[in-house]
């Protein structure tokens, strides 16, 4: 698969350094950054990977500022792709008021797990 976030690799970097500038209204913009600065903390009650605050960073960089509303995250096995989509659910809920959220899996073992996963009572949230 092609890496097409180099050519933004110098501008997102700025942008993290800067305290994530937001063009977005009605406290949104301090909710996003509230939200970035609370997962990147060394006592997030989650402690994320590195691979997937990069991932979650990159993502809402790409949404809010890049205005990209189509993504693709390439994540190995094992990487922890149901936290980063936990993640971005998350943010979506905070930052822009978003409460329904259609997942796509490509088979029913996936579904089940995520399922379980999003539980209430799940020890992964």
């Amino acid at each position: 698969m092609k890496y097409t976030f180099k050519e933004h690799e110098k501008n997102f970097a700025d942008w993290c350094r800067n305290d994530y500038p937001l063009q977005l209204d009605n406290g949104k913009a301090q909710r996003a950054r509230d939200f970035l600065k609370h997962i990147s903390a060394p006592n997030f009650a989650l402690p994320l990977f590195k691979h997937q605050l990069e991932s979650l960073k990159r993502s809402i960089y790409c949404h809010e500022v890049l205005q990209k509303k189509d993504l693709l995250l390439e994540v190995v096995t094992g990487g922890g792709k149901t936290t980063i989509i936990g993640g971005m659910i998350a943010y979506c809920m905070i930052v822009h008021d978003v409460n329904k959220f259609l997942v796509l899996v490509p088979n029913t073992i996936v579904r089940s797990r995520l399922i379980d996963a999003f539980k209430p009572d799940s020890s992964l949230f």
